[in-house]
């Protein structure tokens, strides 16, 4: 039940300080918008207690606005008000406006400062540890947490006096009522909405509500035009814009919009060029709110809201699609709000009041009601459909009713998702119903190869889905391709209504019902184009599937049973992929059909494949070949070189290369994996000379030493030496000029980090155990101070390193340091360049979490962070560096950053925060220190030269020597000096 509410605002303030300037000031401003507001303006403070009339008015108040000013903590009876406001925040909603006004908030929070003085004097008075004393000091240090203002970044008060007024009144107008009834999980996307909108300014504004259909778009829409229309002179709700046009013409749609807005024009139009003249005449001295509501073309938006001076000053402009690309071809500045699906309890509680006309399932119903609720994954327009279509059925009816929907989509679902689907180009339908039967879930890199041999521009198709709101972009350690479940049974039943009763006719098959029914029948499948046999444990060979010739793709993956593979397999002048993962008792291929060019990716994974096929010539198109874990596989054979166009080659034993061909030498990914300590590495690495392209190396194995020059892999991004024996690396890795990305992790052996290229943007050297503090630290300080050099000023740039935590302390050189989750810092000098945080993370079981960064509440870094995996026995530094672009115009005067972890149980904590402003003289002085030791290097050269030309000639390797590091030199000099010594005296 609501409170009574006598007033919208209570204000708190102590008088000598504000009373007569800003308090006032703040107070007309209020009213003058129509907000009811208490001020004490009699000013009877008397005795040591609050007035029974303050106390009754703070309870009937629905927004609090606390004024810290400097004296605020010396009166008693602030103070009291105070603690009443945070007691009614916690029990009664009261909402809480902080203004710190000429005083820092970190003075409140800890009270010092004037703070400190005031309450030095009330502990004389009361006690130290007098109750009255710690509910005030509490409440000071709670009352930062809310919504607040510091009047220092503000250039006046004027403006922070309307900024103050601008955020209660739209918060307030949430709070009216509507004749809008059983709206569950409106709140929140109604504040996200209004927030974009800005209510009180004077500049024309469009405000774009994207998502996809059924999501709930034309419910906020509604919801806040009910909400704000009050202040507006002219509005208008356009519903159906994209239907309507196409049955009545866009020319009646633009009379509508006029009539809507009581606009009686005296010219009459039938021409579209017209009404948009008579629409901009009509329109453009007023304030207008208008909502175009499903809107999925640009040229709808050109005829009924072409630019903002159509309209005048203070206008909004809202509309609702499912394809932002309508938005960016209009042209005009938007501020987009994507909506996002119920959660679980919004969901089940929009369902219920829907099938049993409460909030909650009625006995019996609870788990078939979740069963649903899953099924429509957070989507209201289902929730609401099926939650109507079950509603007074029985608990039989609601099961048969549960598997029958699994199958068939409910037309109205059906009919509502699929007219995004309508719209679509053929490749771009074919890629979505790809996903919807195949690839949803799978990593976007793979499916893409697939559709690149098909033929299809698959970038920009995949761009439409995401923009049509048909697919999502999953950001876990590799790309991903997501859609909605509904989305994902929309798309198999439209395959299904090509040919409901034969699936023969087909152009997908993923059931293996289906396929277990059409390749025992043994029928013709012309439009079969993949088929998936996944997983089919019993299957020993495969059908002969000679009436597929159109097949592209064929997954045979975890066939255990397999061992042998139709011949009319090399028939298939179509086949793209053939994925035979898992194939254990598979020990030999068929011979290749020359006519299999199209084949692009061979996926032998963990098969018992022996040999390769020895047919010269059949491999030309294959981009990417998988041997890993083929164990019966000893040596690659010549046959190898039928691999002309390999781009991605994995094997899981070390092999010399030398059998590729020159025509090969585009390999541009090599993986490595191999815990046998097998002598053939060097052979290897010696082979990798010739691959002057390779983008990506991997190289899993347990050697203790890579004194390899790789400094010839001039193409090389990516370098991944994970789990590795060494204890130092390859000095080369500093002059591999595009290196992004080094990964290092869980070297347990690895004592010395070595310098790195300034191209790294990427890290990785968590569970490194074996190094030495000083050594990791120094390297931290060098990495941020290089990045910092040679960032881009342009764009976002930023480098992010996970490091061990050694001896439970951060580095030093993070000079602002604080406990917990959270550091804070002062707005930048001129002279800095970039920013460096450092969060010391522990966990007490393993975690796995992808963080992010915000910045005083707010999203900060918008490019996806590293996932951070925990445990009890490892913690870790996390480490970023941004350049000056990222933050030039995110920062205020007073900055708090944070990590946050997306999962609410996330078992990650942030035991110690740190932060660092990199300037100028940081870089100077790492220039200086290199320029030293450079000095140092050259002179230890010189004197070994010297040295070696006295002694035996050596055998040389073919491998370059150890690298020498900085902290070596100063070593190796002295040890020089008392081998001349020795010598000399000899």
């Amino acid at each position: 039940m609501a409170r009574p509410c006598t007033y919208k605002v209570f204000l708190s303030f102590r008088g000598e300080d504000t009373r007569k300037g800003f308090t006032s000031h703040l107070y007309t401003a209020l009213v003058n918008r129509g907000i009811t507001t208490y001020i004490d303006d009699k000013n009877l403070h008397k005795g040591d207690l609050i007035s029974d009339e303050l106390l009754k008015a703070i309870e009937e108040s629905m927004f609090a606005v606390i004024v810290l000013s400097p004296n605020y903590a010396s009166s008693t009876w602030c103070l009291d008000e105070l603690h009443k406001i945070v007691e009614c925040n916690n029990y009664l909603g009261l909402q809480i406006v902080a203004v710190f006004y000429h005083v820092k908030p970190c003075d409140v929070r800890h009270q010092i400062g004037a703070f400190e003085e005031a309450f030095k004097k009330h502990e004389l008075r009361f006690g130290k540890e007098g109750d009255r004393v710690r509910r005030w000091r509490n409440a000071l240090t709670q009352v930062v947490s809310y919504s607040n203002w510091d009047s220092e970044r503000f250039e006046n008060e004027a403006i922070l006096v309307e900024s103050i007024t601008q955020h209660i009144h739209e918060r307030l107008i949430m709070k009216l009522p509507s004749s809008m009834k059983n709206l569950v999980g409106i709140d929140s996307r109604l504040e996200e909405v209004i927030r974009h909108i800005g209510l009180g300014g004077n500049d024309v504004r469009f405000i774009g509500i994207c998502g996809m259909g059924g999501i709930g778009k034309t419910t906020i829409a509604r919801r806040v035009y009910e909400t704000i229309r009050s202040e507006f002179k002219v509005s208008c709700f356009l519903a159906d814009v994209r239907e309507r046009s196409e049955r009545r013409g866009i020319v009646q749609i633009q009379k509508q919009l006029l009539d809507c807005m009581n606009i009686n024009s005296d010219t009459r139009f039938d021409d579209e060029f017209e009404g948009k003249g008579i629409i901009c005449d009509s329109l453009c001295h007023k304030k207008v709110l208008l909502v175009l509501d499903d809107v999925d073309d640009g040229g709808l938006l050109e005829n009924l809201a072409g630019e903002q001076d159509w309209f005048g000053p203070g206008s909004r402009i809202i509309i609702t699609t499912r394809d932002t690309h309508v938005l960016e071809v209009h042209g005009a500045t938007y501020r987009i709000c994507k909506v996002e699906g119920l959660e679980q309890d919004e969901a089940l509680e929009l369902f219920c009041l829907r099938a049993f006309k409460r909030p909650k399932p009625e006995e019996g119903y609870m788990d078939l009601s979740q069963e649903v609720v899953k099924y429509c994954d957070g989507l209201p327009l289902a929730l609401v459909v099926l939650g109507s279509h079950l509603c007074g059925q029985t608990i039989d009816v609601w099961r048969s009713a549960i598997e029958k929907i699994k199958s068939f989509p409910h037309d109205k679902i059906f009919n509502t998702l699929k007219i995004s689907y309508d719209g679509l180009d053929h490749s771009e339908k074919n890629i979505f119903l790809d996903i919807a039967c195949f690839f949803k879930g799978r990593e976007k890199d793979y499916a893409t190869n697939i559709w690149k041999r098909c033929g299809y521009h698959v970038e920009a198709s995949i761009a439409t889905l995401i923009n049509k709101s048909l697919l999502t972009i999953g950001e876990y350690y590799k790309e991903t391709l997501e859609m909605h479940d509904l989305l994902e049974d929309m798309g198999k039943y439209i395959v299904i209504q090509e040919c409901r009763d034969d699936p023969s006719k087909q152009s997908r098959l993923w059931s293996y019902k289906d396929v277990d029914l059409v390749l025992a029948q043994n029928k013709v499948l012309k439009k079969l184009e993949h088929l998936n046999l996944s997983n089919c444990h019993k299957l020993k060979q495969t059908p002969e599937l000679c009436g597929a010739l159109n097949l592209k793709t064929l997954d045979l993956s975890e066939c255990k049973a397999l061992n042998y593979i139709h011949p009319f397999l090399a028939h298939h002048k179509s086949l793209v992929e053939l994925n035979l993962y898992g194939c254990s008792r598979l020990r030999r291929l068929p011979e290749f059909g020359e006519g299999m060019k199209q084949l692009s990716v061979l996926i032998l994974t963990d098969t018992g494949i022996e040999e390769l096929p020895t047919t010269p010539g059949k491999f030309a198109g294959v981009s990417k070949l998988d041997l890993s874990g083929c164990d019966k596989l000893t040596s690659l054979p010549l046959s190898l070189g039928c691999f002309v166009g390999l781009k991605e080659l994995v094997l899981s034993r070390f092999m010399e290369l030398s059998c590729v061909p020159y025509s090969t030498h585009g390999l541009e990914s090599l993986t490595v994996e191999d815990y046998s300590d097998s002598p053939n590495i060097v052979g290897l690495l010696c082979s990798l000379s010739c691959f002057t392209s390779l983008s990506t190396l991997k190289l899993h194995v347990c050697f203790g030493t890579l004194s390899y020059n790789l400094g010839h892999l001039a193409s090389l991004t990516d370098l991944d030496l994970s789990d590795n024996d060494f204890r130092q690396l390859p000095i080369s890795i500093l002059e591999l000029p595009r290196l992004t990305r080094l990964q290092l992790y869980h070297c347990r052996f690895l004592e010395v980090l070595p310098e790195i290229p300034s191209s790294l943007r990427v890290l990785q050297a968590d569970r490194c155990c074996s190094l030495v503090a000083s050594k990791v630290y120094d390297a931290i300080s060098k990495a941020c101070c290089v990045f910092a050099e040679s960032a881009s000023q342009d764009r976002e740039d930023f480098l992010q390193m996970l490091m061990p935590e050694l001896y439970q302390e951060m580095p030093a050189w993070f000079e602002d340091q604080e406990e917990d989750n959270g550091v804070s810092l002062s707005s930048p000098s001129t002279e800095i360049i970039a920013l460096a945080l450092c969060f010391l993370l522990d966990g007490d079981k393993y975690s796995e979490e992808q963080p992010s960064v915000i910045c005083n509440g707010k999203e900060f870094i918008n490019t996806r962070l590293l996932k951070v995996s925990m445990s009890s026995y490892y913690k870790t530094l996390l480490i970023l560096c941004l350049n000056g672009y990222s933050f030039s115009n995110l920062l205020c005067q007073d900055n708090r950053f944070q990590l946050q972890f997306p999962s609410d149980c996330c078992e990650i904590r942030v035991k110690r925060s740190g932060a660092r402003w990199v300037c100028k003289q940081d870089v100077q002085l790492l220039k200086k220190r290199k320029y030293e030791t450079g000095k140092r290097k050259a002179t230890l050269k010189l004197n070994m030269d010297m040295i070696s030309h006295s002694s035996a000639s050596r055998n040389k390797m073919p491998v370059v020597d150890s690298p020498v590091y900085e902290e070596e030199v100063e070593r190796a000099t002295t040890l020089l000096a008392s081998l001349r010594f020795a010598s000399h005296s000899t």
